[in-house]
């Protein structure tokens, strides 16, 4: 074979290759798998009392907020409860911490709201006061109403959940919140 036949075919086939690679980029998706776990020095099954696990806050119009400052309240508090079932030991006195699994609202870190919610988010606490009971996404939370835990033993978290507005009623838009929290509960 001569050194032009060589040469020639040494280009197709450095082609074919070259070619080959671009066209395996195009259609070719990634995938994110999300792994999840908490090692705890105890832990409990933990259900809600809500019905459906879904607490709905009404529909609300924006003519009636417009001049409500960014972080008012909108609606009434809707109280709820976190069961627990099967607490793995005893402790006394109990650390018990709740932890929110859920997409922090893109307003503020310490409300949970769906990413494309931009007027609305939801703050969950417990105890009286929403300042200093606040329940953020994706951290440990510890409970100071809760002092004791029994091995096998049931027991019930009230929390309470506001629905914010965080823009000003007069810059708000017509905006659908629909927001999923998990919570774990575990103590020392």
């Amino acid at each position: 074979m001569s050194f032009n036949k060589k040469l020639i075919s040494a280009a197709v086939l450095a082609s074919f290759v070259f070619a080959g690679n671009a066209f395996a980029d195009e259609g070719k998706k990634s995938a994110t798998v999300t792994f999840k776990a908490q090692l705890r020095e105890a832990a409990c099954d933990v259900t809600s009392t809500t019905e459906g696990d879904t607490i709905n806050f009404g529909i609300f119009t924006l003519d009636t907020l417009q001049a409500a400052a960014v972080e008012s309240q909108v609606g009434t508090t809707k109280d709820f409860d976190l069961v627990l079932n099967n607490c793995s030991k005893a402790a006394d006195p109990a650390k018990v911490y709740v932890y929110a699994d859920g997409q922090a609202s893109s307003y503020s870190s310490k409300y949970f709201a769906n990413k494309t919610a931009k007027s609305l988010a939801v703050q969950i606490f417990h105890g009286n006061d929403a300042s200093t009971g606040t329940i953020e996404p994706n951290k440990d939370t510890q409970l100071t109403g809760i002092v004791k835990m029994d091995e096998g033993s049931n027991a019930s978290i009230p929390l309470k959940a506001n629905l914010i507005l965080t823009q000003a009623g007069k810059d708000a838009k017509a905006d659908i919140l629909n927001v999923p929290v998990t919570f774990s509960v575990s103590y020392n």
